[in-house]
């Protein structure tokens, strides 16, 4: 081999050191952020996945703490400051379906819908209390579980009654409308049975979980109530409460044709039962969807 070929091939070596390193391209950035925001999903799919309330509960101590009923009752109004939100859309519609307004029921179906879909999520950064032993905490998670899911149903019904209002009475929007609202009427109830029931083995009764509720404060210093909702005006009795509840519930099915099949009666007997404990349904003054009951 020449002088001259050994020269060439230096020259080409030289030559290959010496070119410039390719540089990123901006598609090249977007899919390495891309990648790294997939890897961060997966890590965080698998970290959900083993530590879910359930599975956290099951290594709680088996036996509850001294504080575990004030913990219980301060835990069950973190509940409700949670979907206290979703809660108060909701008893409003209630409401506003007893207007026969169907702009009023479009805006308060719209309003439930904007404000339950991200229950699931809120109710899942929930910590449930290590003191209340083993029992009551894995209760606690089941309840939180079933919730979540009548929370969906809920925003699932709302956006169906959106649909139902928009068409015009077509049949099926109408259709599911009614599977929906079945749906939420059957785990609503389901939510608030096992909620109420989780603490029961600390010796919390419903009366307490309703006092514990009726002296809690809202966000904004407002005083916190068992049903949130605009149905009613003042402080009323737990009794009162849920008598005005139920009426409210059977309102919304009449209007519905779902629900309680004698949903229509059942409404007409809950307001008698009202006014013969002196609770009166709105004032001359109100319009339309204004109306609550109050201590007449």
């Amino acid at each position: 081999m020449s002088i001259f070929s050994k020269s060439t091939d230096y020259d080409e070596a030289s030559e290959a050191e010496r070119q410039p390193r390719k540089r990123w391209t901006i598609k090249k950035i977007l899919l390495a952020v891309l990648g790294g925001y997939m890897v961060l999903g997966l890590f965080s799919m698998i970290h959900d996945r083993l530590h879910t309330q359930e599975a956290d509960a099951a290594t709680y101590p088996v036996a509850p703490a001294a504080s575990a009923r004030d913990d219980a009752l301060a835990f069950h109004r973190q509940i409700a400051q949670v979907t206290m939100q979703c809660e108060f859309a909701s008893g409003s519609l209630n409401v506003v379906m007893m207007s026969n307004d169907p702009v009023a029921i479009y805006q308060g179906a719209k309003a439930v819908d904007a404000d339950c879909i991200g229950m699931s999520r809120k109710l899942d950064g929930l910590v449930i209390p290590q003191t209340l032993g083993r029992e009551v905490a894995q209760a606690y998670a089941a309840a939180l579980k079933q919730c979540k899911s009548a929370y969906l149903d809920r925003w699932s019904m709302a956006h169906s009654l959106e649909a139902a209002l928009d068409s015009g009475g077509k049949v099926s929007a109408l259709a599911d409308l009614r599977r929906d609202m079945r749906d939420w009427k059957s785990s609503n109830k389901a939510c608030e049975a096992a909620v109420q029931s989780a603490p029961a083995p600390l010796g919390i009764t419903e009366a307490d979980l309703f006092t514990a509720l009726g002296n809690g404060t809202g966000p904004n210093g407002s005083v916190a109530s068992t049903t949130p909702d605009l149905g009613f005006e003042g402080q009323p009795s737990p009794a009162i409460r849920a008598l005005i509840h139920k009426h409210l519930s059977y309102s919304a099915d009449c209007q519905t044709g779902e629900g309680e099949p004698n949903a229509c009666a059942l409404r007409d007997q809950t307001a008698g039962q009202l006014h013969s404990v002196g609770w009166c349904y709105g004032r001359p003054t109100d319009v339309g969807s204004d109306s609550r009951w109050h201590s007449c």
